[in-house]
């Protein structure tokens, strides 16, 4: 081998092919050319702004920021608030039960009126309608008279809520005046309220007519004594004081 030989062979051998080396780099600059186009055409997008949603925004913001405007304070949520009502002292449910016990021990006709039952918020005084009124009217017979006339006496200075409630047993017969058993048990608790009315009682006194509803829930009696027991009038006296 010649010298020149020598020197050709010795390049080629030194001298690798990189052909596909040297083209790399169209690849990068077309990723780069990619990122480039892709954030130009972002900016574009953004920059088109809706004017209309613009000058709303740009409004409230003003209006907002205005330290020059005036503006409405609303009073405090308490002075608008719904009174609550007054509601008075009452007296203890344990002491008002004794008081009544005594009452009716002291007056023989209280006591063979009215039927004495304490519960946890209330005290029920239970009057015979059968012996109250006269049948199916609201015109009180002259025991029954005497008898609601001196429990409203005996309760007229308290300050406890007041309940009557008007019963009837399911034999009452519709009337002209009276067409079903509601009118005539709301009636009669209406006449019962009355008579606390005149007799001085100044507080509020609902008055409510329940019919026969009470009927079927005295279980454990026979009937005879469930039709007694479901006529009559209901004094409850309640935990709490009147409104």
């Amino acid at each position: 081998m010649n010298p020149s030989e020598f020197a050709e062979y010795s390049i080629s051998q030194s001298a690798p092919d990189d052909s596909e080396e040297s083209q790399s780099w169209l690849m990068i600059f077309a990723d780069l050319l990619s990122l480039i186009l892709s954030f130009f055409v972002l900016i574009y997008a953004l920059s088109i702004i809706d004017k209309v949603q613009f000058n709303e925004i740009s409004y409230s913001l003003a209006q907002k920021l205005n330290p020059n405007k005036s503006r409405t304070i609303s009073p405090p949520a308490a002075t608008e608030s719904i009174a609550k009502p007054k509601v008075k002292t009452a007296v203890d449910i344990e002491y008002l039960h004794s008081i009544i016990e005594d009452k009716l021990s002291d007056s023989a006709t209280l006591k063979e009126a009215f039927s004495l039952i304490k519960l946890s918020d209330r005290v029920v005084l239970s009057l015979s309608g059968v012996e109250t009124f006269k049948h199916n009217t609201t015109e009180l017979t002259k025991k029954g008279a005497a008898a609601l006339a001196l429990m409203a006496d005996a309760l007229i200075s308290i300050t406890n809520q007041i309940n009557i409630y008007g019963y009837t047993n399911p034999s009452h017969i519709s009337s002209e005046k009276y067409p079903s058993a509601w009118e005539l048990s709301l009636a009669r608790s209406i006449i019962a309220t009355q008579i606390f009315r005149n007799r001085g009682y100044k507080y509020k006194i609902p008055s409510f007519g329940k019919a026969d509803s009470n009927y079927t829930e005295l279980s454990g009696t026979t009937k005879e004594e469930r039709m007694l027991l479901s006529d009559r009038i209901d004094i409850i006296v309640l935990n709490h004081g009147t409104e």
